[in-house]
């Protein structure tokens, strides 16, 4: 097995440890515990793959099945939040007021325009296909062998 795909299994394991140790209601646990089944099977078809399909076309899903699991990862880290967490938030404001009195900066009065506002907000958009367009550069630089270490 690749390591992606042992990293895979564990992080799906892991969330569904997470989920039974944690206070949740019942419904998101078994919903956790479903989805990372599935996922975990699908990580185990991928790998089984190679003795029913052509091994050109099992490598190229191998290679591909951790960006599409990436996102039911996100998706699944999601049931474990039940409401704001007031302590944190807290914590997080009391930072952002000394931080940025330090700096004597008043962000709620300091406009950045919207350029850089833009920017940013692609930026933070450009997460959810960087690993899909990662695993694209390598397939275009014929260095596909290294999907597996990427």
């Amino acid at each position: 097995m690749r390591v992606a795909e042992w990293i895979e299994i564990a992080f799906f394991s892991i969330l569904v440890l997470g989920a039974w140790w944690r206070r949740l209601p019942s419904w998101r646990k078994l919903r956790v515990t479903a989805v990372a089944t599935l996922a975990i099977a699908a990580v185990l078809a991928t790998r089984f793959m190679l003795y029913f399909a052509p091994p050109g076309f099992s490598s190229v899903i191998r290679d591909w099945m951790p960006a599409a699991l990436l996102l039911v990862a996100y998706w699944q880290i999601g049931q474990f939040v039940r409401e704001p967490n007031h302590g944190v938030q807290a914590r997080l404001a009391a930072f952002d007021r000394s931080f940025f009195g330090a700096a004597h900066i008043q962000p709620a009065k300091t406009a950045i325009g919207s350029v850089p506002a833009v920017y940013l907000e692609l930026a933070y958009l450009m997460v959810y296909p960087l690993i899909p367009l990662g695993i694209a550069a390598l397939y275009i630089a014929s260095l596909r062998q290294s999907a597996d270490y990427y």
